[in-house]
């Protein structure tokens, strides 16, 4: 794991920030319809989601300690990061993917009642299952991830992202990227506060340093960052860890994401350019493709004119 850039703080993802990453306005909605929710007016089209992920063992690693899922069918992604300098890096990882997909396909519904709230839980409980393991082979004490979470709510159009760490999700829409996350490292926090700059942050020793992660020893369960934003058809959406972002720069991932046709090759593109750029660590890419779903000729219904 690694750190080579900092992350705006974005309250609301989808308004300008002033952060070093372009990003788009959304239409203006009456004051009582919070971000992601649609008066039924505005109630967007049935959404469609391409979606696929793909990883690569870092230069001097005998295995990878990242790991990523998806839920085709609740239209769920997820990756994460375990922590190198801990043990059972990739047990880590993996059961802490695992164990928030399976809780997320449980009741209640996501999308029941407050999906912020109900995405907060699956990472608490996320972060316990990862204490519990520690004390069962292969599970070994101090074992820790990161953990980034997308969950699409397709009939309405909106999304909620759950965040612990320094992997990171990116929105592209209408050709521009925005990142959707906040890096929970102590380089980053000193950037944000104006004590470092970005490019100093990139050679930092405590560049590597979390602030935030699940396990890792730690009894209390970490803050999770969480973000309802809306999602609407042509979106492309990246979930990624530190040794894919950390070596490509924006413009480089947004051109691949706008450039591909479909998720698969946009995955395989980020991860090939990653290991050409910088090999040393794993890199993996979750990749999701919002398109207007294909109605059911069956259930068309067509009017004669008059």
């Amino acid at each position: 794991m690694g750190i080579g850039r900092s992350a705006a703080h974005l309250n609301n993802p989808l308004t300008p920030t002033g952060s070093r990453t372009a990003t788009v306005s959304t239409p203006r909605r009456p004051p009582y319809v919070a971000a992601g929710h649609h008066t039924p007016s505005e109630r967007p089209m049935s959404l469609t989601l391409d979606a696929c992920f793909r990883r690569a063992v870092g230069l001097h690693h005998t295995r990878s300690e990242d790991a990523a899922g998806i839920d085709r069918k609740r239209a769920l992604l997820v990756v994460a990061d375990g922590l190198g300098g801990c043990p059972a890096g990739d047990v880590a990882s993996h059961l802490a993917v695992r164990s928030v997909l399976g809780d997320l396909a449980s009741p209640p519904a996501l999308w029941e009642r407050d999906p912020g709230e109900r995405m907060a839980q699956a990472v608490s409980r996320t972060h316990r299952a990862l204490l519990d393991a520690e004390r069962r082979p292969p599970g070994q004490p101090g074992m820790g991830t990161t953990l980034t979470i997308l969950a699409l709510d397709l009939e309405v159009g909106r999304a909620v992202v759950g965040h612990v760490g320094d992997s990171r999700a990116y929105l592209l829409r209408d050709g521009r990227l925005t990142l959707l996350t906040t890096d929970h490292t102590q380089v980053a926090a000193w950037v944000r506060a104006g004590r470092l700059s970005a490019e100093a942050a990139r050679t930092h020793p405590w560049r590597n340093a979390l602030t935030r992660s699940l396990g890792a020893g730690d009894v209390d369960p970490p803050a999770c960052d969480v973000r309802l934003i809306d999602v609407r058809a042509g979106d492309r959406f990246l979930l990624c860890t530190d040794g894919l972002w950390e070596p490509l720069s924006d413009d480089a991932m947004a051109q691949v994401l706008a450039g591909a046709a479909r998720a698969r090759r946009a995955a395989e593109a980020l991860v090939g350019r990653a290991r050409r750029t910088g090999p040393r660590d794993d890199a993996t890419a979750v990749v999701g493709f919002v398109s207007p779903a294909v109605p059911d000729p069956a259930l068309t219904v067509f009017r004669r004119g008059a």
